[in-house]
């Protein structure tokens, strides 16, 4: 954790609160490299359509399809629910700091988006384990909701 332990500058918290969550916003939306699909909601979107075609492959196939998804957003990191959980934070204390009421209620939100991860997650290990039948795709896009909001927050 960092701390500051000497400012010889004086700054403005919200200002920098509105600045970086501009930033985080516009790095969801997706790097800007034309025909890179794989980042931010391009790359979720992306991911619900796979997750589509994955009705007509073999089983076995889907099982490790799945598990390579649970893999990277869960294990190793790559933006999963614990993430959304740690931007929610700090939403939640921006709205503290600012007193910007629809930062609190974009947190909630984001909450509740890390919670549909987290239980798409649990639904696809069930899957892969063979402890259940079937995967219900409900979850597929659910993510784009926060940053469209998001976006009208920041601009």
């Amino acid at each position: 954790m960092y701390v500051l332990k000497d400012n010889q500058q004086p700054f403005d918290l919200n200002t920098l609160i509105y600045k970086s969550i501009k930033k985080t916003a516009k790095m969801m939306y997706g790097i800007p490299i034309p025909g890179i699909p794989f980042f931010g909601i391009k790359g979720i979107t992306y991911l619900a359509k796979q997750i589509e075609k994955l009705e007509s492959k073999p089983m076995k196939y889907k099982r490790l399809y799945l598990g390579n998804i649970v893999r990277m957003q869960e294990e190793i990191g790559t933006g999963g629910a614990g993430f959304r959980f740690m931007y929610a934070s700090f939403l939640d204390e921006a709205a503290t700091l600012t007193g910007d009421t629809e930062l609190y209620e974009l947190s909630k939100l984001t909450t509740e988006i890390g919670d549909k991860w987290r239980a798409f997650a649990m639904q696809a290990v069930l899957f892969c384990k063979k402890r259940k039948r079937y995967f219900i795709r409900r979850y597929c896009g659910y993510s784009t909701r926060m940053w469209s909001n998001g976006k009208t927050i920041t601009d």
